[in-house]
């Protein structure tokens, strides 16, 4: 179902479903097993529309919920000279959200040809001059990974390829290897675990998350929205 089809207080709906469970990907990593049972890691990779990312926030610091901002360092909005392009993100983190790095650098690296350790320091450096301490990464599905046969995330070493990748044909080049613990990342979304995961990548629902979804309490589950697709 395209999030267009969906009524206004489906939103509000779901903040409600998860209140009390939602976790921050910073916090969750740092919980044992047994703790990790019943979480729901709310996520929103941020391609496009800044403010429409703000605007996401704000609704869930008023339902009370959390959730990770995956920033694009490749998007039009990134704009590291932009004091106004700062003040959104410091805007989301100060409603209680974490700002993480949403992960594009094998596209960067195929379009410069630049060393992989600059593709992945510069935005993270960039993030620290400006307050935000980045902790983990979630991978963006940019075109090229389709093009060339790779995931952002297998630049890592300690990420091999997963399920929510067979569609992706084999790698056409060697993908460079980098540890993630050498730029101070402590996780990769895509490899954190969970029994449940829903995304409307497109503006489309796979299977759209509803109460029934959260009434075992020993899943793990992992929402992606893309604040996009949604006009608040």
């Amino acid at each position: 179902m395209h999030v267009s089809q969906l009524p206004d207080t489906y939103l509000p709906e779901l903040f409600a479903y998860i209140k009390g469970r939602d976790t921050l990907y910073r916090d969750f990593i740092n919980l044992p097993a047994l703790e990790q049972r019943g979480r729901v890691l709310l996520r929103h990779d941020v391609d496009d529309f800044l403010e429409r990312s703000v605007a996401m926030a704000e609704l869930q610091h008023k339902c009370g919920v959390c959730a990770t901002y995956f920033i694009l360092d490749t998007a039009p909005y990134w704009q590291p000279n932009n004091p106004d392009m700062w003040l959104k993100i410091e805007r989301i983190q100060s409603l209680g959200h974490e700002i993480a790095w949403h992960n594009n650098v094998l596209s960067r690296w195929v379009q410069t040809k630049r060393p992989i350790d600059d593709l992945i320091e510069e935005p993270l450096l960039h993030f620290l001059q400006h307050g935000f301490q980045i902790l983990g990464s979630a991978s963006h599905g940019d075109k090229l990974c389709y093009e060339y046969g790779f995931v952002n995330y297998e630049v890592f070493t300690e990420c091999k390829r997963s399920t929510e990748a067979k569609d992706f044909k084999e790698p056409v080049i060697e993908i460079p290897k980098v540890s993630m613990k050498d730029f101070g990342l402590l996780y990769e979304a895509y490899h954190l675990p969970r029994q449940q995961y829903f995304s409307e990548s497109g503006g489309n629902w796979k299977e759209l998350p509803q109460v029934q979804h959260f009434e075992d309490k020993e899943k793990i589950t992992h929402i992606l929205i893309h604040p996009q697709w949604w006009a608040l």
